[in-house]
């Protein structure tokens, strides 16, 4: 009687402490809803590629790309519905991996520069490459290595909204080494508030310019939340 009585109290303390706090669900991670059909060893990049509001109703846009022999299948979603607490989390994540699956079958929920898991680096799209300058016809080497892709996949640069940015040998090892299924990456700073990467990048102005003009003149574009002052959660965790 004493143990039934005890196990009475402990549901009815915990149903008080869910009426307490709401009783909400977490809500579904609308990314992880994108690929749960993904054949088992599929390989895939999710990109962000746009955010909007209409109305109160928060949006996002996703670009899906999938490694098929050889092949990489792009598709891009409509705008999907996002809860706000989803968008804020992902307010600094403009055109970049939001999620990836490798061939070795290991996913990356962490931030990190568009194809830096599946694309960059990858010898069968392309090479690195050692960047020299003819500079009144003397040829000066660099000390950097760049990466370059093949004439075949050369559409991935703009698909991946790369062009016009150079990605260093040095750089993708970094990010590898340090970075990679530990925590998100945005590139180095390129000024105090500016990133080489992501919606604090003054490249992807030229890449995404509908985005910062919405930005712009729509007041209620970003709200303060505890998400908004952070960089550094990345959007691994929420909904997982």
């Amino acid at each position: 009687m004493k143990t039934a009585l005890k196990i009475s109290f402990t549901f009815a303390g915990l149903l008080i402490f869910l009426i307490r706090c709401g009783g909400t669900p977490i809500p579904k991670n609308p990314i992880v809803e994108l690929v749960k059909d993904q054949p088992n060893g599929q390989v895939y990049t999710v990109t962000l590629t746009d955010m909007d509001i209409q109305g109160n109703q928060y949006q996002h846009k996703y670009k899906i790309f999938e490694n098929a022999g050889g092949k990489v299948n792009i598709r891009t979603t409509d705008l999907i519905n996002v809860s706000d607490d989803f968008f804020h989390l992902h307010e600094n994540d403009l055109g970049m991996e939001v999620r990836s699956r490798n061939k070795d079958g290991k996913i990356n929920n962490l931030i990190t520069p568009p194809g830096f898991t599946n694309f960059i680096g990858n010898p069968e799209m392309g090479t690195w490459q050692d960047r020299y300058v003819d500079t009144i016809n003397v040829t000066s080497y660099t000390d950097s290595t760049f990466w370059v892709f093949n004439d075949e996949y050369r559409y991935l640069e703009n698909e991946l909204g790369l062009e016009g940015l150079n990605i260093t040998r040095k750089e993708h090892e970094n990010f590898q080494s340090l970075y990679l299924y530990n925590r998100p990456y945005y590139g180095e700073k390129t000024a105090p508030d500016s990133t080489k990467y992501g919606t604090r990048s003054r490249h992807w102005i030229h890449i995404y310019p509908g985005f910062y003009s919405r930005r712009r003149y729509k007041r209620n574009f970003y709200k303060s939340t505890p998400y908004s002052s952070s960089r550094s959660r990345g959007g691994g965790g929420f909904g997982k």
